[in-house]
């Protein structure tokens, strides 16, 4: 009793130690924000929602352009009861982050009781979910519901193969409750819906192909269903489409990065999940890989496969590799698990002798010698990235809120903090919140006549974005920013727009 509570007690040390880091590092550089302008639309949508009921970006006016709804609905909850927005976001964070640790000890335990200790320090000191639990964003949720649910598939599957007929009665219940926790997934991302068929796969597939397990993945899958089709019919209310608005403006605004061939497309992919501690750990996927095929533990190699999934759907879709590849931080707690149990493994074999020992030593000592490394490299990163949302985004937010009339019509391709704090009428140049891509991406004579169609009387942008649509207008203001010139950027600018600025 006394370990474990210690083990608890160096973990949550562990959960806040680097969130805090990250965020004194921000606070010394005088900034207080997110790494994204994405956060601030979930801000934005959680706040209108508590002050008009509605779910809407501009305030009255029904939109889907909120990715994850559960994550809103979380922020909004902390508005209802008073919380400071940013603290409240930056605690969400760092408590999903935490009980993702927890579930990473608890889900490989299942591999080998003795990997839990490592598998949960290695996920709690990875520098990209340390970056995501103070983002602002739906990451640390989504890892938490991942690991929650391979964890309850493989407790489901333990339980099957020793439950007598007396307990199948409970084991209905829950199976119940667990489909409708795999459907749930879908409210924190659209393509969290990949994970359902191989969380049900890892539950069931010892009991198949018997007629009872067919039942089994029958019955969990209809019950996932119902949170999903509910999901289908929010956006249905709200846009006419089965998925959330960025879903096709991610892809359309992308779409150019379809270009290449395939391996053109994986290997940045990859190269986003190496630039931390995985750059040593992978070859632990591959021992955990070839040690679970070996002993037949099926269920424990269905979450890799999501993984390959999720890495595979990126790549063929939206191979984009920005924000330190976001979309594809999820993965990194499940294939954090695969290459703590494939180094325990090497660890504790002593048939390896002398040389094993020396191996299995060095390869932890430059695990944590990496780790250590891309903290620091992480915390440096986080600074750059919320400086520039505070000095660009933020600041011409405030500016347009300080110095345009009340009425004006500003367009935006960061709507973001625009959304937040601007006040104003907004058109949406990335398509997020106004599906209006075929114009929107279309071309600079397109594009122009649409602002004009709109009654634009702003344009808030970045010149290099709009390069033909901006070249003969002359900047009202510009924020002077510093971060974003730094890495080779520009400063945001302000126009007052009419046709051409000509």
């Amino acid at each position: 009793m006394r370990h474990s509570k210690r083990l608890l007690g160096i973990g949550l040390l562990l959960a806040v130690l680097g969130p805090a880091v990250y965020l004194a590092v921000c606070w010394r550089a005088g900034l207080l924000g997110f790494p994204l302008d994405d956060a601030w639309i979930h801000q934005t949508y959680a706040r209108n929602l508590v002050a008009t009921g509605t779910w809407s970006f501009e305030p009255g006016v029904p939109s889907a352009g909120s990715t994850s709804p559960l994550w809103t609905l979380l922020i909004a909850f902390g508005r209802w009861i008073g919380a400071g927005p940013i603290p409240w976001t930056f605690a969400l964070g760092i408590f999903f982050f935490g009980l993702t640790g927890l579930l990473a000890y608890r889900w490989a335990e299942a591999f080998d009781p003795r990997v839990g200790v490592l598998a949960a320090a290695l996920s709690l000191t990875e520098w990209h979910l340390i970056w995501a639990a103070v983002s602002g964003m739906e990451i640390p949720l989504l890892t938490f519901w991942l690991l929650s649910g391979f964890l309850l598939s493989t407790r489901l599957a333990a339980v099957e193969r020793v439950s007598s007929h007396g307990s199948q009665l409970a084991l209905l219940g829950f199976r119940g409750l667990l489909g409708l926790f795999f459907g749930l997934g879908i409210w924190i991302r659209p393509e969290a819906v990949v994970a359902v068929p191989f969380m049900i796969l890892s539950a069931e597939i010892h009991e198949l192909p018997k007629p009872r397990g067919l039942v089994a993945v029958a019955y969990l899958s209809l019950l996932a269903a119902l949170p999903i089709l509910g999901y289908f019919r929010f956006n249905m209310a709200l846009s006419g489409h089965l998925w959330p608005n960025t879903f096709y403006a991610k892809q359309e605004e992308y779409n150019s990065l379809l270009v290449g061939g395939f391996l053109s497309r994986i290997v940045p992919e990859a190269a986003a999940l190496l630039a931390g501690p995985l750059a040593v750990l992978w070859p632990g996927v591959l021992l955990a890989v070839a040690f679970l095929w070996r002993a037949r533990r099926w269920e424990l190699l269905f979450p890799l496969g999501w993984a390959a999934a999720h890495l595979l759907l990126y790549t063929l879709r939206l191979p984009a590799t920005y924000q330190h590849g976001r979309y594809l931080m999820p993965v990194l707690p499940v294939l954090v698990c695969y290459s703590a149990f494939g180094l325990l493994r090497i660890w504790r074999n002593t048939a390896l002798g002398r040389w094993g020992w020396i191996v299995s030593r060095a390869w932890l000592g430059s695990v944590a010698a990496v780790t250590l490394s891309f903290f620091v490299l992480g915390a440096q990163a986080y600074v750059q990235d919320v400086g520039v949302i505070e000095t660009e985004m933020v600041r011409a937010s405030k500016w347009v809120a300080a110095n345009t009339p009340p009425g004006a019509v500003v367009a935006a391709h960061d709507i973001g903090a625009l959304g937040y704090f601007g006040g104003r009428k907004l058109v949406d140049l990335g398509g997020l919140t106004q599906p209006n891509l075929p114009l929107v991406f279309g071309t600079t004579q397109a594009l122009s006549s649409y602002l004009d169609r709109q009654g634009t009387d702003y344009l808030v942008t970045f010149p290099g974005l709009y390069p033909s649509l901006t070249q003969s207008c002359v900047p009202l203001w510009t924020t002077q920013g510093t971060y974003s010139p730094r890495q080779g950027g520009e400063n945001m600018a302000v126009f007052r727009w009419h046709h051409g600025c000509s």
